[in-house]
């Protein structure tokens, strides 16, 4: 329940600071193709022996959300990605330094949530794209991160 509510806050901060706001707005191939990016951008710095798992590919999002205030046109891009770890890792630490290993193109935002397990709010300054990254807890049997990328706002996608 708290990752949901943590996903949440997460959404409505990822399109507050997104570029839903725009006159002029990319493709939503183009936003969800930065959105995967960034994730594959994450899961290369995994440690050896990590297997990474796309979820379902979900619909398009809509900007105009009333609970983020006004109307905000275009769709963003929600991708997520499990990764088991191998055994003895200690996510804790991959974690709290994916930070400094990302580089300048990337934002530390902090939580403001103190939360039972390892989390950290990544923004990519260049393309918007916001990273949730929550790893499981020491006791659990095994180690993994789970990944939520959001996307600025693109044009409606076709079709």
């Amino acid at each position: 329940m708290k990752r949901a509510a943590c996903l949440a806050g997460f959404l409505v901060i990822a399109i507050l600071m997104g570029g839903c706001a725009t006159s002029s707005i990319p493709s939503y191939a183009d936003v969800s193709g930065e959105a995967k990016a960034s994730l594959q951008e994450i899961i290369n710095l995994m440690p050896t022996g990590a297997v990474s798992t796309s979820r379902p590919e979900q619909d398009p999002d809509s900007c105009d959300i009333s609970m983020v205030g006004g109307k905000r046109d275009g769709f963003f891009y929600t991708g997520s990605v499990d990764i088991a770890l191998p055994a003895g890792t200690d996510v804790s630490s991959l974690v709290s330094e994916l930070p400094s290993r990302l580089g300048d193109d990337w934002l530390n935002i902090p939580v403001g949530l103190k939360l039972s397990f390892p989390t950290v709010e990544l923004r990519n300054t260049r393309t918007g794209v916001q990273v949730n990254v929550m790893g499981s807890k020491p006791e659990e049997a095994t180690p993994s991160i789970y990944l939520n990328a959001i996307s600025r706002c693109g044009e409606r996608p076709s079709g």
